[in-house]
């Protein structure tokens, strides 16, 4: 959770940096996409963050201090509907309880979930008997609580959508790190830098020095030439003598 804290920190801060980027190039594609790509984690980040703070359901203590021979009304596993019920037996931890059913059935259930018999809902569900499993009592009406079948599913389902928030999340961070020299890049060409990867690599025949340079030496002038020629002196040609033509 620690480490999910720190990314979470360093991605909204990368996000402030695109964001500037983008005041001075709003129509750039790769800062458009590396910004959906980082809100994309913040928000995933979040998720995960929001479920490991609520960590695992705790068991619930049991409201009611029962005792082998109560009366109760427990969870018939069939349908998810609370039936009248004696309790037989009762573990040692005092988590899970066997109970018979008024119609003769045998289960066993959490003790946390048996509740005080209340002989007027019971009365007003009618069952003929567990053992039936037509489909007309297995639903009985807008009032039927969720079974546990059902409750499975919706577990499973929440578990496969934070597997496939958490893939993602993974898959983002392998591309962000690919993706890592290109920003540093950026970010050092905004701050003035040139990148390393966009440096011009050497030419054939082509010289590195400017001819702008300063001279070596103080008899040279600025401009002349790249050939190794730019502090030497001009050409002294030899002095041409008189021809004398003879009469």
């Amino acid at each position: 959770m620690a480490d999910l804290q720190v990314n979470l920190t360093q991605y909204r801060a990368q996000l402030s940096q695109v964001e500037a980027a983008l005041t001075t190039d709003p129509e750039n594609e790769e800062l458009l996409k590396l910004k959906n790509d980082l809100e994309e984690v913040i928000n995933l980040t979040l998720d995960l963050l929001k479920v490991n703070e609520k960590g695992p359901p705790k068991e619930l203590a049991p409201s009611t201090t029962w005792k082998v021979g109560d009366r109760c009304e427990a969870v018939w596993s069939k349908d998810g509907n609370y039936y009248p019920a004696v309790i037989d037996l009762i573990s040692d931890d005092c988590t899970t309880c066997t109970v018979t059913f008024d119609y003769g059935n045998t289960e066993i259930v959490k003790l946390n979930s048996v509740r005080a018999n209340n002989t007027q809902a019971a009365a007003g569900q009618k069952r003929s008997n567990p053992n039936d499993d037509d489909d007309d009592d297995a639903s009985s009406g807008s009032n039927k609580k969720i079974s546990r079948k059902e409750k499975d599913q919706l577990r499973e389902q929440k578990r496969k959508k934070m597997a496939k928030k958490q893939q993602r999340l993974k898959e983002l961070g392998e591309q962000r790190e690919q993706e890592k020299n290109r920003w540093l890049d950026f970010f050092n060409n905004s701050k003035g830098g040139a990148s390393s990867s966009k440096q011009p690599k050497n030419l054939k025949g082509v010289s590195k020095k400017s001819i702008f340079a300063s001279p070596e030496t103080l008899t040279g002038r600025v401009g002349v030439g790249t050939c190794g020629i730019g502090d030497k002196p001009m050409t002294n040609f030899p002095k041409q003598d008189k021809v004398v033509y003879k009469k």
